[in-house]
């Protein structure tokens, strides 16, 4: 025996294939009315009606799913004390990630290089002091500066005018000596630090070369 349910879906179903009978006449009757023609193509019109007008009816009239009654949950007691204790064995006996390999090293380097920047920023900064100059080079002849990098042609005329002629003077220029360089040769502001002039004068000052010194005498520079 059909349930009361099963019956209520029996009719809508039914309701949703009468109004696909009535769009399928009308659509005939439309269709014959507008167009003429001959009966199979009012037919054809006819039937896609019907089948459009049936589905949608049934999609919305058809009957629904109940919702699933959820029983009533029976209330948790909380678990003893011994129980959480064996619950919680397992979490502490969880094995501790190793870190990757390299990481530790990477942020040691990393902590080194962020201690040596903090010195630097503690260190007292030097106070700018004038090296000795001279008022001419010795025997008339000045060194050629332009085989120490950094120094060109416009530099080296700039070093002459401060006094500076020889390789031996930059080379005992002290961190303060340096600090006054820096911010007196004009347009050219710490290049003695970046391309270390005193390390590369007191090479040359021994009669060794660096790199540049020697594309310098082979005339590939200036």
């Amino acid at each position: 025996m059909a349930t009361v349910s099963e019956k209520d879906g029996m009719f809508w179903s039914l309701v949703a294939w009468g109004g696909g009978v009535v769009a399928f006449l009308v659509v005939y009757v439309v269709t014959r009315s507008l167009f003429g023609g001959t009966a199979p193509d009012g037919l054809v019109f006819a039937a896609v009606a019907f089948i459009v007008v049936a589905s949608v009816l049934t999609a919305r009239l058809g009957p629904r799913d109940a919702d699933p009654v959820v029983p009533h949950a029976a209330p948790v007691a909380a678990p003893r004390p011994a129980v959480m204790a064996s619950v919680a064995a397992p979490v502490a006996a969880a094995p501790v990630v190793q870190p990757v390999e390299g990481h530790s090293e990477r942020v040691s380097e990393a902590a080194r290089e962020a201690a040596r920047l903090a010195a630097d920023l503690d260190a007292p900064v030097a106070t700018p002091t004038r090296p000795e100059r001279m008022d001419a080079p010795r025997d008339g002849t000045p060194d050629n500066l332009k085989k120490i990098k950094g120094v060109g042609p416009k530099l080296e005329e700039l070093l002459h005018k401060l006094g500076y002629y020889h390789f031996d003077q930059i080379a005992t220029w002290t961190p303060e000596e340096i600090a006054w360089v820096d911010t007196n040769i004009e347009d050219f502001p710490g290049r003695a630090t970046r391309d270390d002039w005193v390390g590369q004068s007191k090479v040359l000052m021994a009669g060794g070369t660096t790199e540049f010194s020697q594309r310098v005498d082979r005339g590939e520079v200036y």
